[in-house]
């Protein structure tokens, strides 16, 4: 699954809560993009008294909400450790803007031995730029600190994958375009921040042209040809904030 496109940067922080439980984040630097799922890190409930952690009987839930999408669970798991025995793990069910994690567990006699419930491989896509969060929400198991419904859990901000446009310049042999690819995300796109990497292809004829990175395209270009022959570069933009990529756009250069 995509680590995104369009973009987003999904920031997790460490709340802590009035009562002993605590919900851990146990990464707060992934990225990702607006317009695809990216795996976020896992949210890790951890109990640190005993009772903190209380459940209905087999089949207990706790609901997670965003304005975000989720997507459908593919690799997701759900591990309990402690408990026991009685706890195995669990399942992740996802429905649009919520997904739902159900425990399995045999009995609630060595609840109060859980240590920590770990939910693992949760994709989401952002609706947009700016700060997004995730809350749980409620269900059936009773987590202190997290019992009241919309305790947030992560906080996402979102990107935009950078956009250009193609275009086309002429230069002297044994000259260079001294191509600005920022002033092209800028003017024929959406003027996001970015980074650039290209590649490129050439005329016979052409010598010169490189395959790079950086802001600008400054090879000095040489035909040693009796007409005009062309370089392509062909560049791939990454917003500079959240590590987006974007659409490529071609630079082609007549020399």
């Amino acid at each position: 699954m995509a680590r995104i496109t369009a973009a987003l940067f999904v920031l997790f922080t460490i709340l802590h809560f009035t009562s002993s439980a605590q919900v851990t984040i146990s990464n707060n630097g992934d990225n990702a993009c607006i317009g695809t799922f990216t795996t976020i890190s896992d949210i890790v409930i951890t109990e640190t008294a005993p009772g903190d952690i209380s459940l209905p009987g087999p089949g207990g839930t706790i609901v997670f909400t965003s304005s975000m999408t989720f997507n459908s669970p593919g690799s997701a798991t759900v591990v309990v450790t402690g408990g026991g025995g009685s706890l195995t793990g669990g399942t992740v069910t996802v429905s649009n803007n919520s997904f739902t994690v159900t425990l399995n567990q045999s009995n609630t006699t060595h609840e109060g031995e859980i240590n920590t419930i770990t939910i693992s491989g949760i994709e989401v896509d952002p609706p947009g730029g700016g700060g997004w969060t995730i809350n749980e929400s409620g269900g059936t198991a009773t987590i202190n600190g997290l019992s009241s419904s919309g305790q947030m859990v992560a906080t996402a901000y979102g990107g935009v994958p950078p956009t250009g446009g193609n275009d086309a310049v002429t230069v002297c042999s044994n000259n260079g375009p001294s191509y600005d690819l920022q002033v092209n995300v800028n003017s024929f796109g959406n003027g996001v921040g970015s980074n650039f990497s290209w590649t490129s292809s050439a005329g016979p004829n052409i010598s010169g042209e490189t395959t790079g990175s950086g802001g600008f395209i400054g090879d000095i270009l040489t035909n040693t040809g009796t007409s005009p022959e062309t370089v392509t570069y062909t560049v791939t933009p990454t917003n500079s904030t959240y590590g987006c990529v974007g659409p490529t756009f071609e630079v082609v250069v007549t020399v």
